[in-house]
């Protein structure tokens, strides 16, 4: 149980690190694209990596917490996640929150036993 314990945690701080860093990542590109004068188009979809970013943040939160709201948040995110892969172009903060959705999507559902979720 301790080993359980032991990777839920390292997860969840590792998803925690990886929304912070996509989150600071989007908001200096966001800014730098306003500043050069990007498209409308850009701007908007950093801002949506910005978004998920602090979502998954908040998310990995809840989870450390052991919310409830956190588990189907998180279920909710990973699904639009997966499906706006194929409008978002790529990008280092796409990227780390790509990372950071998958390994929350996958901490989800093999670990749901061990978190004993409260309302």
């Amino acid at each position: 149980m301790k080993e359980e314990n032991f990777i839920l945690i390292s997860t969840i701080r590792s998803i925690k690190i990886l929304g912070l860093v996509g989150g600071i990542l989007g908001a200096v590109s966001l800014i730098v694209g306003i500043d050069l004068g990007w498209p409308l188009k850009e701007v908007l979809t950093t801002a949506i990596v910005v978004f998920l970013s602090v979502l998954l943040r908040i998310v990995a939160e809840g989870l450390s917490k052991r919310k409830r709201w956190a588990w189907y948040t998180g279920i909710s995110v990973c699904v639009v996640g997966l499906v706006s892969i194929v409008f978002i172009p790529f990008s280092v903060g796409f990227f780390v929150g790509l990372i950071s959705g998958l390994i929350l999507f996958g901490l989800l559902f093999s670990r749901k036993k061990y978190i004993k979720l409260e309302s």
